[in-house]
Order: C-alpha cells, then structure tokens, then sequence
C-alpha cells in the first residue's frame, strides 16, 4: 500500500509539472538595450558634467594631443579660438539685449544671463574611412567641432603586412580641473600586436585616470588624447 501511494504521488507530481506553462515574452525594448547595440555598432558618446564652472565666466581651449606609448608628440587646438562656458546680456547689442529682456529670452535675466554650457560630450562614429576617423566635441550652448584623425596602419606578422584596424576609445574620469592645465576627457588609442599570443589587443582599464600612465597608454603605439584647457577671463 505504501508502494502504491508514494508510485501515485510521483505521478500526479509529475503531470503537475509538465502542465505548467513557462513563456518567453516579447517585451520594449529599454535605452540600455539600445545603447548596448549602438556600443557594438561602433559608437560611443562620453559626457563631462561641467554645471559647477557656471557660476563664473570662464574660457575653454578644445586640445588635441597625438601620443606613442605614453609620450606626447604633439599638440594643436581642435578649433582655432576659445570659447566661454556662459553668453551674458551685455554681449549683445542694446537693441537687441531690450528685446531679450522683454520677451523672457535667456538662462538668467536677473543675472545677465543669456545661455550657459552644463556639459560636454565627445562623440565617436564607425570608421568610414580605414585611414581616417572623426570624432565630434560639443559643448552645449556654444560648440560643436569635428576632431579629425589619421590613423595608422599596423604589421600583421601572420599576413607579413601592413593593415588598418579600428582604434579603441575610452574615457578619463574627471573630478577636478586647474587652470591654464590640460585636462583629458577622451583617449582614441591602436591596438598592439602580441607577440606571446599572435594576436592584436587593446586589454587594460575601461576608464583612464588623469596623471597615471596606463597600460594601455604605455603599450598603444598610436593614440589621441581630446582634452580641454580652462582659462580664466
């Protein structure tokens, strides 16, 4: 009888079991999901939170610098001019200042206020061109430039020729500025070819601290830094 009612309990058990019903459900699609498909199209946007330099006028210089294996080999502006984080009332033509005033037109009347800039992004895109690739800065409110790149080629002992791969980008994590100093935002970096492993890599952090040489700043042996140098008015 024991036989029976335990050969009994695991049948019923079982057909409970199998009359479950488990479902795979379509669902939105979240800004994560998109942002992930974007990451592996190849584009990346980097945004630097710069609300707190508001409270005064200051001058920004958009910088480029082309690197080798940890060292700077040279440095140009990536727009001939610099320009302010905030546009004030006074700025502007007195006719046209009146009509600001009157209309409710600015980011602080009270204050002379016309626009400010909270926040800078640098922007990547898939490389079109094997040799060449352009990114773009924008400082919101003021700005927005192409960073053009001419990238190199690299051996491939497996081919015994030269070929072009895409560059890797990667942030810095910015908590503080100085003036007149430059301040990285982004690196642009090759890959490398490792000679332990026969393969070309780009391994190390994800995101780069200012003043600290990375493995990766050390072993890429072509790279750019976009940055940016705040000076006072």
């Amino acid at each position: 009888m024991r036989v029976f009612v335990t050969l009994l309990l695991a049948v019923v058990y079982g057909m409970s079991c199998n009359a479950q019903s488990y479902e795979v459900k379509p669902q939105k699609a979240e800004v994560d999901d998109y942002i992930k498909l974007l990451n592996l199209a190849k584009y990346e946007v980097f945004s630097y939170d710069i609300s707190s330099l508001c409270d005064s006028t200051r001058a920004f210089e958009f910088v480029l610098q082309e690197c080798e294996c940890g060292e700077v080999k040279s440095e140009r502006n990536i727009v001939p001019f610099y320009r302010n984080n905030r546009t004030m009332l006074s700025d502007f033509r007195e006719e046209d200042r009146k009509k600001c005033i009157e209309e409710g037109l600015g980011y602080d009347l009270e204050k002379g206020i016309y626009s400010v800039s909270k926040k800078i992004t640098i922007n990547f895109f898939p490389v079109v061109n094997d040799s060449a690739e352009t990114a773009y800065i924008d400082m919101e409110n003021s700005i927005s430039a192409p960073v053009p790149m001419k990238l190199r080629p690299l051996f491939d002992p497996g081919q015994n020729k030269n070929i072009y791969m895409d560059y890797k980008a990667r942030p810095y994590k910015v908590s503080a500025f100085e003036y007149d100093k430059f301040i990285p935002l982004a690196m642009y970096s090759s890959f490398w070819y490792d000679k332990d492993f026969k393969i070309f890599r780009s391994c190390g952090v994800d995101v780069l601290t200012p003043g600290e040489i990375s493995d990766v700043e050390q072993q890429s042996p072509h790279y750019y830094v976009i940055g940016i140098k705040i000076h006072r008015i």
